[in-house]
């Protein structure tokens, strides 16, 4: 049983199935579903029933009922007696009545139409942890269902298997007055109370079924975008209706998609030709929606990411191969459009190739003079479009190139780091030797920081870009972590053989941190001001792994040759890819 504030005790039987991060923001958006609900009361006119004894002692009733004191009284004093009966002072006997109970059985309809999906599942699953406590603390019995289920199934127990299929639960089309006949023919006449739960229409479509019913839609208000508006009917009450805010975007995603932590990704057997370059990295797109890696015959291999380890089936990988004679040194991509990029190098040329949508061709190329290599083993450098002309270039080796005008500008400085979008204005040839890291806050705006603390000559790229953060190694124990472009700056201290692969930032600055892969190569763990936690574990040791800059996801090959993703969001793998055996 999870410990939960005194506010969220009279629902801990039912919140007690999520992890406690989850269970607080559900319980919140629970306590104030609540007021609008009320508890489970007797029906109206309870009282009519049997006579069932004497119940006690009024001022009201039929003089055959006067208490026998009340008849000495008028026999001694006539007047008095006059009096209390003028003004209701007599006592009667009351009789005690068989009451109906409260309603022996709660049921609760879900709308799981095309106007439920997204946020207003959040309320769904308030609503379903409202209404089960509420019908247990009346010891009445409690089903849920589907409008739309034509088998009219309903399901009696609330648990993580069952909160995963109401969550599954989609439909194309509105709940309709026909879905209320059915389930009202199903239910009988019995004493049920029925719960219609989803979209204005599809509520007032099934009115006839029952007049308690809980309408949500989304909030369409531009100051309010994350939260719904909920409006509850209760028997022939006037609705009360309130808006509620959703918990954190994070949060919320894992209450939709994973709320119990327990789903990740099946893995995906690929081709045996399917194989990743020994050495090669691992480059995020700039949504990090893609994954770039070198393959083994030196080939561009492009991975979709999928937002949910739900996806099935996973997204195969995509293939460019170079045309004959070109080697592959670097990807990027258009940001806001559709436009792949790869970088080839060929004869003292470096060659930009625009992909086909597919990826699998070239559909246009640019070239630019480059009597330098800038290929180094099997790693990727970075493409980043300025425009349809101009590009930077962060190649394996770590240096800034300029492609314009047929040339590649070869600036003399190395960088530690650099995003998927830049600006001319950043880079000034000539500039001193130090590590120069090109970053972009939370709005994706860019900025400069030139750490002074950081020679190249004795740090080289001991830096690590993340979305909106810089991380950057000040002494052989100490990293220091820039936050915005005029942020404070925090100091984090990984274990000896830990290797940083990431920084990520959060609104609290104690979780802001770095993320390591640790000494022994099976645990990627985020490091924190005040704690670490473990973020991904893996039997075989990996050999490669990478922070993204911009959501923090993680991928990594381990050396048996499969790819990982893993989602902090999520908590859980993503994506899964095993080369098949030959």
């Amino acid at each position: 049983m999870i410990d939960l504030p005194r506010a969220l005790l009279p629902w801990k039987k039912a919140l007690a199935l999520f992890p406690r991060e989850l269970a607080l923001p559900l319980g919140d958006l629970v306590g104030k579903l609540a007021l609008l609900v009320g508890p489970l009361a007797a029906p109206e006119g309870g009282g009519a029933g049997d006579p069932d004894g004497v119940g006690g002692i009024g001022r009201r009733g039929p003089f055959e009922r006067l208490l026998a004191t009340e008849w000495a009284l008028a026999e001694e004093a006539p007047e008095e007696f006059l009096r209390r009966a003028v003004t209701a002072e007599l006592s009667f006997v009351e009789l005690s009545h068989r009451r109906p109970a409260a309603a022996r059985r709660s049921v609760v309809l879900f709308d799981v139409g095309p106007d439920q999906l997204g946020a207003p599942r959040v309320a769904h699953l308030a609503a379903l942890v409202l209404l089960a406590q509420r019908a247990d603390e009346a010891g009445a019995s409690f089903a849920w269902g589907v409008l739309q289920d034509p088998a009219c199934a309903l399901t009696s127990a609330v648990t993580e298997a069952s909160v995963r299929g109401l969550l599954r639960q989609r439909s194309a089309r509105r709940a309709s007055a026909e879905d209320a006949r059915r389930f009202r023919e199903a239910l009988g006449h019995g004493a049920a109370e029925v719960w219609v739960v989803g979209a204005p229409e599809a509520a007032k479509a099934c009115e006839a079924l029952s007049p308690e019913r809980i309408e949500i839609e989304d909030s369409f208000d531009p100051g309010a975008l994350h939260s719904i508006e909920v409006r509850a009917f209760v028997g022939r009450r006037a609705p009360r209706a309130a808006r509620l805010d959703l918990p954190a975007e994070a949060l919320t995603v894992r209450l939709l998609r994973d709320p119990f932590g327990a789903v990740s990704a099946a893995p995906l057997l690929v081709h045996a030709g399917m194989a990743f370059a020994p050495g090669t990295n691992i480059l995020f797109g700039w949504d990090d929606k893609k994954i770039f890696l070198r393959g083994a015959l030196g080939e561009l291999l492009t991975i979709p990411v999928p937002n949910s380890p739900n996806v099935q089936p996973p997204p195969h990988p995509r293939v460019f191969r170079p045309p004959v004679g070109e080697v592959l040194v670097g990807v990027g991509e258009r940001r806001g459009r559709a436009g792949q990029l790869a970088v080839t190098q060929r004869d003292g040329e470096l060659i930009v190739h625009t992909l086909s949508r597919r990826l699998g061709a070239s559909a246009g190329s640019a070239r630019f003079r480059c009597a330098e290599a800038v290929a180094e083993d099997a790693r990727l450098g970075l493409l980043c479009p300025l425009d349809e002309e101009i590009f930077f270039f962060h190649d394996a080796r770590g240096r800034l190139l300029r492609l314009a005008d047929g040339e590649a500008q070869v600036f003399q400085m190395r960088i530690a780091a650099l995003c998927h979008h830049v600006d001319p204005i950043m880079v000034t040839p000539g500039a001193p030797p130090n590590v120069l890291t090109v970053g972009s806050d939370k709005q994706r705006k860019i900025f400069v920081k030139t750490a002074m603390v950081v020679p190249v000559k004795a740090r080289g790229e001991e830096a690590v870009l993340g979305w909106g953060v810089v991380a950057l190694r000040v002494s052989n124990a100490t990293w220091v972590v820039h936050v915005g472009p005029a942020g404070s700056d925090l100091r984090r201290t990984p274990r000896p053989g830990d290797e940083v692969v990431g920084v990520v930032q959060n609104v609290d600055p104690s979780r802001t941190g770095l993320v390591v892969l640790d000494a022994s190569r099976t645990r990627i763990e985020h490091i924190g001001e005040t704690a670490t936690t473990t973020w991904v574990t893996s039997a075989a040791p990996i050999t490669y792994a990478r922070a993204s800059d911009m959501k923090g996801h993680i991928a990594l090959i381990t050396e048996d040759g499969a790819l990982s993703v893993y989602s902090p969001h999520e908590r859980a793998r993503v994506l899964h890819l095993v080369p098949r055996a030959p």
